[in-house]
């Protein structure tokens, strides 16, 4: 198992949207200080090559959570406290577990699998008690994010294909679909209820991006000649940051702005410039590559500025979470192919 963390919306397959305006841009990359970065590591992670530490978000007190993968390859939860102590979990009758998103609270939703077959969600409530998502007739659950009054969104597959869902706080489920879509999922949930995500146009399977709103209302997005388009994160003032291929395969960052116009960007002579995150100030964070499998990351400020950045030298650093305050997480490989997380 090589494990995977760059990589925040859901890959479920997806029509074709319309934006009002694409500008492009070619973004010079500054060099950024590696100043103030610390490496951590859960107690239990491996370090062999594909092991140990991914953490995947970071809420607004500096709280990171994600998985770690021990020296037997099995996944497991965990959370660092913004003084840098580390909690590890498991939920009850769970095994290879991974975490998708934290809350302002520190509450945290997830994924595992049970002795039987697919996949569950769970909730870690603040008490340090767990929650089983699994929407009825579920075969496999992915919760993948929580907002900060604690409303959950995923996605689920059923007998009939795959479907986003909203879980409300009183554990009220809304079950949704894209335009006759068979694959549906959400992505990210901000604190006026609207859920990012992507479905599957039912034809070509090309990958949709969507906004939908607290009353249900879907608007679907998609980058001009775009072969699919991929949502990562949304903020609380309704901005969208994702990733979309071209025609010739390339993969070209975006951010689609609260009018819903479209700006696409690129780290400068990359071929791969993936958006995986963005805060409210509209800081986005990500990585961009010159020859895949090589990974570094860069910070976009509001003013379209990148600064590019790669951790202890590190020919691997994937940036996944910025908060409001600026402080970003991540992870990075060591000259053995093992995965350690920083934070900055």
């Amino acid at each position: 198992m090589t494990p995977h963390i760059r990589d925040r919306s859901t890959r479920i397959s997806v029509i074709l949207g319309l934006l009002p305006l694409v500008v492009a841009t070619l973004c010079l990359v500054v060099p950024l200080s590696a100043q103030n970065i610390v490496s951590f590591d859960a107690p239990d992670a491996g370090q062999r090559e594909n092991r140990g530490t991914f953490p995947t978000c970071i809420n607004e007190n500096g709280v990171i959570a994600g998985y770690y993968v021990d020296s037997a390859n099995g996944a497991h939860g965990f959370y660092r406290s913004n003084s840098g102590v580390i909690t590890e979990f498991d939920p009850p009758g769970l095994v290879n577990n991974y975490v998708s998103a934290i809350n302002h609270a520190g509450a945290i939703v997830g994924n595992g699998h049970p002795a039987s077959h697919g996949t569950q969600g769970f909730l870690r409530n603040l008490d340090g008690t767990f929650t089983t998502i699994s929407p009825p007739d579920a075969r496999y659950t992915f919760p993948s994010g929580i907002n900060d009054a604690g409303e959950i969104t995923g996605s689920f597959t059923d007998g009939k294909g795959g479907h986003g869902f909203v879980l409300d706080i009183s554990g009220n489920l809304t079950v949704f679909n894209g335009p006759n879509a068979p694959n549906t999922g959400g992505v990210a949930i901000n604190a006026s209820g609207e859920v990012a995500g992507v479905y599957s146009e039912p034809r070509s399977g090309i990958e949709i991006g969507f906004i939908r709103d607290r009353l249900g209302n879907l608007t679907s997005f998609s980058a001009p000649n775009a072969e699919g388009t991929y949502v990562a994160a949304i903020n609380n003032i309704g901005e969208v940051v994702g990733y979309y291929q071209d025609r010739r395969r390339a993969t070209h960052a975006y951010l689609r702005e609260a009018d819903g116009s479209l700006i696409s960007f690129d780290v400068r002579l990359s071929g791969v410039t993936e958006a995986l995150d963005i805060n409210d100030s509209g800081s986005i964070v990500g990585i961009w590559s010159l020859s895949p499998p090589s990974y570094e990351s860069f910070e976009r400020d509001p003013s379209g500025n990148i600064s590019s950045f790669s951790v202890f030298a590190s020919s691997n650093t994937s940036v996944v979470g910025i908060n409001r305050s600026g402080h970003m997480t991540g992870t990075y490989s060591d000259s053995n192919g093992a995965f350690h997380g920083f934070a900055k």
